[in-house]
């Protein structure tokens, strides 16, 4: 990652806040890495089972449920203090993963807790994308930050893939780093220059709360490209809510316990890990998945992210959300046929395109909604797509749980099928809408 990029890329008025907010991503790189880590520790440490993975998806997207309890707080709290002391808390509740109580109970409820409490810095950030940076420089400012947030989650996961190899019993340790890190970037953000408008307003002239919400929702219904954008989001999203987080508990319970890891991975890697590092067969399952549901995924994130931000500013999102739907959907097929055919292979390759789609996905997913909203909407907008992410992402795991504890094939197969099929249908909806779009509503 070249600073040159900064200088061609990005006016020098934006450039503080860039410097700033890359600091900031290093703490929220390394707090993402865990939604990729803490499956490994809940399914091959703690010996969780497939309702603690529920628990920790539905708290991952459900709680972006509150996100309209945002522009409520707005008129009070400025968006910067509304991603600077949540996260504050966050950092400091991490702390609390060493305390041993009941397996992984008390580690997957701080888990869950930490993920609900991070929905306001996390709309806070998105509406902060629009006044922080222009819209024809914002895919890769967005961009070039995220790949900061996933180079650090990459150095994290690397960290913690061997920490949790030779120090099972320590996994503590490395959410207390990651809560300094995160405690320091939240102070880095605090120090971002106030461009006149980090008070963003919900829109509209009514204090009453449910009048309000009343209101939000008629704008919203009122603006027909962005209910199809959050319908052809809601199908594909649906789709990862559902499947994504099950991917460990498949490959863990179905695929390498009941078969024996000797007989899945190369002889070459089992003799390496068996007769040259000593370490035993759990051990090296839990190797096994770290590496392909956390460390392939950080690497392919990092290197992909700055690419795809620059392909964003050229496209409209749309076009965009298509490209990452149709790899999302085969990565789900070869996931599909690693639960059928009960080999490893299928799923490391499913685990590296899925990792190239959420490279461009999460840039997209940030910076998507701005391009519908005009000044005045922006945290309206921010808030029904973030509030329609925490709905499916509370009902998905629900019925992805009851899919994946289908006996034999059944659940292995049929959990991934459905999120290809999914994948599909959200791909073709916006693609339909992106060759017809007629062009952004924002302004500069």
């Amino acid at each position: 990652m070249n600073l040159s990029f900064v200088k061609k890329r990005v006016p020098l008025r934006y450039r503080p806040t860039l410097y700033l907010e890359s600091l900031y991503n290093v703490g929220t790189g390394a707090f993402f890495s865990f939604l990729l880590l803490s499956q490994v520790v809940i399914k091959t440490i703690l010996g969780g089972t497939s309702q603690h993975l529920s628990v920790i998806g539905m708290a991952m997207g459900g709680s972006s449920l509150l996100s309209p309890l945002v522009p409520l707080l707005s008129r009070k709290i400025s968006m910067r203090s509304m991603v600077v002391f949540p996260n504050l808390v966050v950092a400091c509740l991490l702390f609390a993963t060493a305390i041993p109580y009941k397996g992984a109970f008390l580690f997957t409820t701080v888990m869950a807790i930490a993920l609900t409490i991070r929905v306001f810095p996390r709309v806070g950030e998105m509406n902060m994308y629009r006044v922080n940076y222009p819209d024809t420089h914002r895919g890769a400012a967005v961009g070039w930050l995220k790949a900061i947030a996933g180079l650090s989650g990459l150095i994290i996961t690397i960290i913690g893939y061997w920490w949790f190899g030779l120090f099972p019993q320590y996994y503590w340790g490395l959410y207390w780093l990651t809560g300094i890190l995160f405690f320091v970037s939240a102070l880095c953000y605090r120090r971002i220059p106030n461009h006149g408008a980090d008070n963003i307003r919900a829109g509209g002239h009514s204090d009453h709360p449910f009048a309000a919400f009343i209101q939000g929702i008629k704008t919203f219904l009122s603006d027909k490209p962005f209910v199809l954008f959050q319908v052809g989001f809601a199908v594909a999203g649906f789709a990862n809510h559902l499947a994504w987080v099950y991917v460990s508990e498949v490959l863990t319970e179905d695929v390498l316990r009941p078969q024996g890891v000797m007989n899945l991975i190369p002889s070459a890697s089992y003799r390496f890990f068996s007769n040259t590092l000593g370490l035993h067969r759990d051990t090296i399952i839990t190797l096994t998945v770290g590496f392909i549901v956390a460390l392939v995924p950080s690497i392919l994130m990092v290197l992909s992210s700055p690419v795809w931000g620059r392909y964003l500013d050229r496209v409209n999102p749309m076009i965009g959300r298509f490209i990452f739907n149709t790899i999302q959907c085969v990565a789900y097929g070869f996931h599909a046929y690693g639960g059928f055919s009960m080999k490893v292979w299928p799923f490391l390759v499913g685990a590296t395109l899925h990792a190239l789609a959420t490279g461009g996905g999460n840039i997209n997913w940030l910076t998507g909604s701005l391009y519908f909203a005009t000044k005045d909407r922006v945290s309206l907008y921010t808030t029904v797509h973030v509030a329609l992410t925490g709905i499916r992402g509370l009902i998905a795991p629900f019925l992805g749980r009851y899919l994946v504890e289908l006996p034999g094939v059944s659940g292995r197969f049929s959990i991934f099928a459905v999120a290809c099929v999914l994948s599909l249908v959200g791909a073709l909806i916006m693609l339909y809408q992106g060759l017809t779009d007629p062009g952004p509503r924002n302004g500069t």
